[in-house]
């Protein structure tokens, strides 16, 4: 049986099958973030038939599921992309994926949606391209997710389009404008804090030149926010996750978490096949010579879970651990409605 905390104590049912579900379809980037240093490593492809072997296995296991497709990198830049979104339609799932825009044109847009996609989020760290650009290593890319956004709304009202910021020193004064423009455009909008690129044998480094050190600067910025989230505009991060934030720009030494449940529902399906609860434990084996659901109810995966409870590992306050508290869930609630709020559960996949 899987250790069972609290939470899977009071939801079973949530918490005995995964429900994150993340495929990382390849390596490689076309932008040259100085955020990370993904651009730098040589492509990789993860071979669809390993895709589709996982994909068979999780919608035998658990239904249709909610596939979020990723990369280390840039997932258009996988040539079997639109073979990989029309396979996982046709077993009823619902794709989201996740890109920084520059491929974006018109006909992927349509080969996409085409394929089975309904949802797509796009990096964007600025409103004006002098900050966006410089965030990204490519001038234009700007322009290129206004261009996408404006076709995609235009033609494809029923495909949803969110966005995913990072918060850095460059930025702070366009936060607001980026959430003003994402209302503008019926869109969501997420936020994440300068993080070390764990893994992947990259520096645990915090880029210096990009973190926003001017903390009342940040609270200025995060009382702003709030003010937004209370006035009905779409913004997933909660209240609660900007209060984790502030901490840890204030000391990102500090573990800012005392557990964490992320591997009672997320499953990952890494780069090399290699099937994981988390990016910083080890693999629970790979997908070519094990079964999911084997390597989900595991001894190894088990013990793993046992250990996050206590988990030595000194994460940023990524929201894939953090959860929301009860006034959260009500916001949450009132803005977007049942679905989101099942979301933050854990039910579904957070889109």
């Amino acid at each position: 049986m899987l250790k069972k905390s609290l939470l899977f104590k009071i939801f079973p049912t949530i918490y005995n099958k995964p429900s994150n579900i993340s495929l990382f379809i390849g390596q490689g980037c076309n932008s040259m973030c100085p955020t990370c240093d993904f651009w730098k490593y040589e492509k990789q492809v993860l071979p669809k038939k390993v895709i589709f072997k996982f994909v068979d296995e999780i919608t035998s296991w658990l239904g249709p599921m909610n596939f979020f497709l990723i990369s280390i990198g840039e997932p258009l830049m996988n040539k079997d992309i639109f073979d990989i979104v029309k396979y996982i339609h046709t077993k009823k799932g619902r794709i989201s994926i996740s890109t920084n825009g520059l491929l974006l044109d018109k006909k992927t847009v349509d080969r996409l949606v085409e394929s089975g996609v309904s949802n797509i989020q796009i990096s964007i760290n600025g409103i004006t391209s002098k900050v966006h650009d410089s965030s990204r290593g490519v001038p234009g890319n700007l322009g290129k997710i206004f261009e996408a956004v404006s076709y995609i709304k235009e033609k494809y009202s029923h495909v949803s389009v969110n966005f995913a910021t990072i918060i850095l020193k460059q930025n702070l004064n366009e936060i607001v404008p980026l959430i003003k423009y994402t209302h503008s455009v019926k869109s969501n909008i997420s936020f994440q804090p300068l993080a070390p690129t764990f893994d992947y044998g990259h520096s645990p480094d915090i880029k210096k030149e990009l973190w926003p050190n001017d903390i009342k600067k940040v609270e200025s910025v995060f009382k702003k926010i709030k003010k937004y989230q209370g006035s009905g505009y779409d913004i997933s991060t909660s209240p609660s996750h900007f209060q984790t934030f502030l901490k840890y720009f204030k000391n990102p030494k500090l573990n800012h978490r005392e557990h964490c449940n992320i591997g009672y529902y997320n499953l990952i399906l890494d780069k090399t096949g290699d099937v994981k609860l988390c990016d910083h434990y080890p693999p629970l084996g790979s997908i070519k010579d094990n079964s999911i659901k084997k390597l989900w109810y595991s001894k190894s995966a088990q013990e793993q879970r046992k250990r996050m409870q206590n988990c030595p590992v000194r994460c940023p306050p990524l929201t894939c651990y953090l959860k929301p508290n009860l006034v959260d869930f009500i916001r949450i609630f009132q803005i977007r409605g049942k679905r989101i709020f099942f979301n933050r559960l854990g039910i579904l996949k957070r889109h």
